[in-house]
């Protein structure tokens, strides 16, 4: 599944809940992963959560572990001190 990738901060909140049933119900959106402001939901996978199918992604306390997992294809190499990433 292609499309513009997208990670949610505060999807498990009411707001943040229904940005990600928004994201799953468009075929040109591809969510990669959900942080948490709470405890609330952590750990859950984020497509029960806000009632749906699971997806396979779990939420997450820190916004830089889902952007860092190895299937995001996001790596850091450190030139001159400035960090430089591909997606």
């Amino acid at each position: 599944m292609g499309g513009i990738r997208v990670l949610v901060s505060g999807a498990n909140g009411k707001v943040g809940r229904e940005i990600v049933k928004g994201i799953l119900a468009e075929p040109t959106l591809k969510l990669v992963g959900g942080a948490v402001g709470s405890q609330h939901g952590l750990d859950e996978d984020i497509g029960v959560l806000v009632g749906q199918q699971p997806v396979g992604i779990k939420l997450s306390p820190d916004l830089l572990v889902p952007l860092l997992a190895p299937e995001q294809r996001l790596w850091w190499t450190l030139l001159d001190r400035q960090p430089s990433w591909t997606i």
